[in-house]
C-alpha cells in the first residue's frame, strides 16, 4: 500500500463543488441506480446475501477510518469516538441489514437523508482523490443513503406518523446521551456544549441554539414526513 494513500498527508486539497467532487457525487447515484435496478428483480435469497455484504461493507468502513485515525495518531477521546450522526448511521447500516427492523429503518431514514445528504453536498473533509480518506469519506456516506433507498424501493418499507414521532424522541435522547458523555469527558460532539467556530444555522438562536437545533430536526424531520403525506393522500383518492 502507497504510504501517501494511508498517511495523514494528502497531495492536493479537496475542493467543494469541485469536477471530483462532482463526479464523486455521480458515481454514487449512478451506481446506487444500478444496484436498485438489479436487485428489484432478484430471489430473496440473493437480496439476503447482498445484505449481509454490504451491512460488512458499512462496519468495514467505520472500523478502516478508526485505524486510520489510529495509525496517523490522530485519534483521541474527545473528538473521535463514532459519536457523530453519520458514524451512528453506518453503524445502523450493518444493524438494519443485518436484522431488517422497521424501527432501525425508521432512525435511519431520517438521520440517514439528512445527515448524509447534507455530508455529500458540503464534505468535511481536507484530502482529494485518491487519498484513503476521500474514498472512505464518500463510500460511507453513499453506503448510509444506498440503505435508505433501498429499503424504501426494495423492501417497501415506509414511515407511519408514529413511527416519525418515535424516531423523533429517539433523536433528542440521543442527544441526551451525547450531552452527558460531553459533560464527563469534556468534549464537544454534535456541537452541544458550544456552536462551531465556522458560520452556521445556530447563530441565528444565540445563546439559545441547542433549543434551536431541536427545532431545526424537528422541522426537517416533518419536512422528510411530508411524501408518505402525500402517497397517503394519492393511494386514498385512487379507491
Amino acid at each position: 500500500m502507497d504510504i501517501n494513500f494511508f498517511s495523514a498527508k494528502s497531495s492536493s486539497f479537496f475542493k467543494t463543488f469541485s469536477a471530483i467532487h462532482i463526479l464523486a457525487l455521480m458515481s454514487i447515484a449512478i451506481l446506487s441506480i444500478s444496484l436498485l435496478y438489479i436487485l428489484k428483480n432478484k430471489s430473496d435469497r440473493d437480496k439476503k446475501i447482498f445484505r449481509l455484504i454490504l451491512g460488512c461493507f458499512a462496519l468495514i468502513l467505520q472500523i478502516s477510518y478508526d485505524i486510520w485515525l489510529i495509525v496517523n495518531e490522530n485519534f483521541t477521546i474527545k473528538e473521535s469516538l463514532p459519536l457523530n450522526i453519520c458514524s451512528v448511521s453506518l453503524i445502523l447500516v450493518f444493524i438494519l441489514f443485518l436484522t431488517k427492523n422497521r424501527i432501525v429503518f425508521s432512525v435511519q431514514y431520517f438521520w440517514g437523508i439528512i445527515g448524509s445528504s447534507y455530508a455529500l453536498i458540503f464534505p468535511n473533509i481536507i484530502h482529494n482523490f485518491p487519498h484513503f480518506r476521500f474514498v472512505e469519506y464518500f463510500l460511507a456516506h453513499g453506503v448510509i443513503l444506498f440503505s435508505v433507498f433501498y429499503f424504501l424501493f426494495i423492501e417497501k418499507y415506509t414511515i407511519t406518523i408514529k413511527s416519525a414521532v418515535a424516531a423523533y424522541i429517539f433523536s433528542v435522547f440521543y442527544l441526551g446521551i451525547v450531552f452527558v458523555i460531553n459533560l464527563i469527558i469534556g468534549s464537544n460532539y454534535l456541537f452541544l456544549m458550544k456552536k462551531p467556530q465556522f458560520a452556521s444555522f445556530l447563530d441565528l438562536f444565540g445563546d439559545y441554539y441547542r433549543f434551536g437545533l431541536l427545532l431545526v430536526i424537528l422541522i426537517m424531520f416533518i419536512v422528510l414526513y411530508i411524501p408518505f403525506i402525500l402517497r397517503g393522500i394519492y393511494m386514498r383518492n385512487r379507491k
